[in-house]
């Protein structure tokens, strides 16, 4: 027998539980770095998510916040808008009319069934009604509010729905404006117009004409 491959042996075998320990000590040193980045990827993506909440719920709240004043102003603005309809307006000034037109208002009503409108004035100075005479001037009756506007009709045999002639004073005189579809009501405020006339907030009414 060979004495020297006998202690060959022991050496080859040591060397072999060297190699296997460097191995496994390389294995774990391996695990060790690949573990770290995937603990601060980790801690990374939670930390992001936070900041992601975090952002979601501030912006959630300012959203929340922004409709809230939204529907506040719009609250407000019905309000006001409320209380503007809401407000009387003035009564007719009568005096002021004679005094600007020469004309006094005696009644604004409502005949044919509601479908034509008899407006009545009085003539107290022919002087300054003389306007009145203008055939170009239009009579329009307007309601504020809606803005319908009122005509006087002109049937073909019988002309515009209005007195003509000469202007006598303390003599009552009439037009009547087409209400289609009865649109304006009784207590309804309008305004009348003819040439340089301009008279708001008189009032509508129903019933009988007196004569």
């Amino acid at each position: 027998m060979n004495h020297n491959s006998l202690h060959q042996t022991p050496v080859k075998t040591s060397n072999g539980i060297a190699f296997m320990v460097l191995v496994f000590t390389l294995i774990a040193s391996w695990g060790c770095q690949s573990t770290t980045p995937l603990k601060e990827k980790i801690s990374t993506s939670s930390q992001s998510n936070k900041i992601e909440n975090t952002e979601s719920l501030t912006y959630k709240e300012n959203s929340s916040k922004i409709v809230e004043t939204s529907s506040t102003s719009k609250k407000d603005e019905n309000i006001e808008d409320s209380n503007k309809s809401n407000t009387p307006k003035p009564a007719l000034d009568h005096e002021a009319v004679v005094n600007k037109y020469g004309v006094k208002i005696e009644s604004l009503r409502l005949t044919a069934g509601g479908y034509l409108i008899d407006f009545r004035y009085r003539i107290i100075d022919p002087d300054k009604a003389n306007f009145l005479l203008n055939k170009s001037n239009k009579p329009l009756l307007t309601d504020p509010i809606s803005k319908f506007k009122a005509t006087v009709p002109v049937p073909a045999k019988v002309g515009a729905l209005r007195s003509s002639g000469k202007l006598i004073k303390d003599r009552v005189y009439f037009m009547l404006f087409a209400n289609p579809a009865q649109y304006l009501k009784a207590g309804q405020k309008v305004t009348i117009e003819f040439g340089e006339m301009k008279v708001e907030n008189v009032l509508l009414l129903g019933g009988k004409i007196k004569s």
